[in-house]
């Protein structure tokens, strides 16, 4: 019985968060008397489309882990059974989603000019970017694109 039951819950992880939020959603959430200033609203929606993102980007066993412990509140040992790991494993697949997700918060509040650098830098050694430099220019480009004017 339990099986069916966490697939069940996979899937619908699955789908709530790959499925884009909807202005009205982010609306109400964020701001649901209406009083508040346009800035404060905004940047209440982008930690909420944040909150749904980062997670759904993570690998599909760090994304289970996490959600199964800090969500569910499962044990380890609960997780392992249903992942098919050891505990251990299970808790590195918790530590690895936490770390990830850290990561991505810092390269997406990253300087620009301090990544441009970065990127200059390895081009003229002829080296390859750090992780921190190679997540940056995703999360800029979401960002261009919703900055970008309307037609």
């Amino acid at each position: 019985m339990r099986s069916p039951r966490n697939r069940s819950i996979d899937a619908l992880r699955r789908r709530v968060s790959s499925t884009a939020l909807s202005d009205d959603i982010v609306q109400q959430v964020a701001d649901p008397v209406g009083r508040h200033e346009p800035e404060i609203v905004m940047s209440r929606r982008r930690r909420l489309r944040t909150l749904v993102r980062d997670p759904a980007e993570l690998p599909d066993s760090q994304r289970t882990a996490l959600l199964g412990r800090e969500l569910d509140g499962r044990s380890y040992s609960s997780l392992a059974a249903e992942l098919a790991l050891s505990e251990g494993a299970t808790k590195m697949l918790v530590v690895r989603a936490r770390e990830n997700l850290v990561k991505s918060r810092e390269a997406r509040d990253a300087d620009c000019d301090d990544v441009r650098v970065a990127l200059e830098d390895a081009h003229q050694r002829g080296v390859r970017t750090t992780e921190h430099v190679r997540r940056h220019p995703a999360d800029v480009r979401r960002v261009r694109r919703l900055q970008a004017p309307g037609p």
